[in-house]
């Protein structure tokens, strides 16, 4: 009985070998190959037992040897489970340790950009109330009233394209009872815009009533080359009205426009001149004007002139005249709300791309 188990354990082991793919037996092989010397070493012991062979090498107990074979390959195969495991807690430890730094990493980088975004905020935050603040400060520059003058309705829109603006007016009335308008329209938007639009205005309401209009705008074109601000003019149109005679000059301003109630046409009043800032020595040329009734100036900058619609066309002057032809009847108020709706619906989904300014001054005795 004894010898027919160790046969048919040999038979199951070597079977278990021959139909098994030896890749997927791993260490578990070593151990079938130990088990399979044994099982032969004990075959060749019932043999020998039965006399049916002569002991090899002399050797009467040869399934001890088997044995000891056995016990060795269950060793050998243990130290090598051992070692496996190692290399691949050693290889996991590894890929955690990689993991760890990348998912570290990972917070650092998050961290970064979470400080990074905050930073941009804060600055972005600070700057957005410094252009409040210097919005309000240029706001604060305009009249806060319209001057009152017996014979004349007097009307003002002034619309940024930027939270700081370049444009600017203003008034201001003699001892005499001249009335001083001035419109204007700094280079570019921005802080420096504003600096500029605070020194014309400060020289205006000190200067602007007592020195000739070209004598005032050398001294601000000497006052802001001064101050060295580079590549910053202000163009500039003065306006001076007394009953109903007017004076008026330009330093670089767009063409005043005059509905003539008379004729009922309308003239451009064309004054060529150099930015202040520019040339010191430049001579302004003025124009001299007689109102009657019904007789409407229209001052203002380039940006609705400028303005351009979604095929890039610009509204032009032409436009402009039609309008105040078409509505002179109207009073400053209404003329330029009608001067606005027009601009927004030639622009259509166009931006706003430059600051729009009117002064509208109407001449009648009732």
């Amino acid at each position: 009985v004894t010898y027919a188990f160790i046969v048919s354990i040999s038979w199951y082991a070597g079977r278990a070998i021959f139909t098994k793919r030896l890749d997927e037996l791993g260490g578990e092989i070593i151990i079938r190959i130990g088990f399979i010397i044994t099982s032969l070493g004990g075959i060749i012991q019932m043999f020998v037992s039965l006399n049916v062979i002569e002991p090899l090498f002399g050797i009467e107990s040869i399934y001890y040897y088997g044995v000891l074979i056995f016990m060795l390959s269950m060793s050998i195969s243990l130290a090598r489970d051992f070692v496996q495991t190692n290399k691949i807690l050693k290889h996991k430890l590894e890929e955690v340790e990689e993991l760890s730094q990348k998912t570290l990493q990972q917070e650092l980088e998050a961290k970064e950009m979470e400080t990074e975004k905050r930073i941009l905020e804060a600055d972005n935050n600070r700057k957005t109330n410094e252009l409040e603040e210097a919005r309000k400060v240029q706001l604060s520059m305009l009249p806060q009233e319209l001057p009152d003058i017996p014979g004349y309705q007097i009307g003002v829109f002034m619309k940024t394209a930027t939270e700081v603006g370049g444009d600017y007016y203003d008034f201001n009335i003699g001892k005499d009872g001249t009335l001083n308008v001035v419109i204007g329209d700094a280079t570019g938007h921005g802080m420096k815009a504003g600096i500029m639009v605070a020194t014309i205005k400060s020289l205006f309401n000190a200067l602007g009533g007592n020195l000739m209009i070209g004598d005032f705008f050398k001294r601000c074109t000497e006052i802001i080359k001064n101050m060295k601000l580079g590549n910053l003019f202000m163009s500039l149109t003065i306006l001076r009205i007394k009953n109903n005679y007017a004076i008026i000059s330009s330093a670089g301003m767009p063409p005043a426009l005059i509905y003539r109630a008379n004729s009922d046409s309308v003239e451009e009043v064309v004054i060529k001149g150099m930015p202040l800032g520019a040339f010191t020595q430049f001579e302004y040329n003025e124009r001299e004007l007689e109102l009657e009734e019904g007789d409407v100036i229209v001052l203002l900058t380039d940006g609705l002139e400028e303005s351009f619609n979604d095929q890039k066309e610009m509204f032009g002057t032409e436009k402009i005249k039609n309008v105040l032809r078409e509505n002179a009847g109207k009073n400053p108020e209404e003329l330029i709300k009608i001067l606005n709706v027009k601009a927004e619906d030639w622009r259509g989904n166009s931006p706003q791309s430059d600051d729009i300014t009117f002064v509208v001054l109407k001449y009648t005795l009732n």
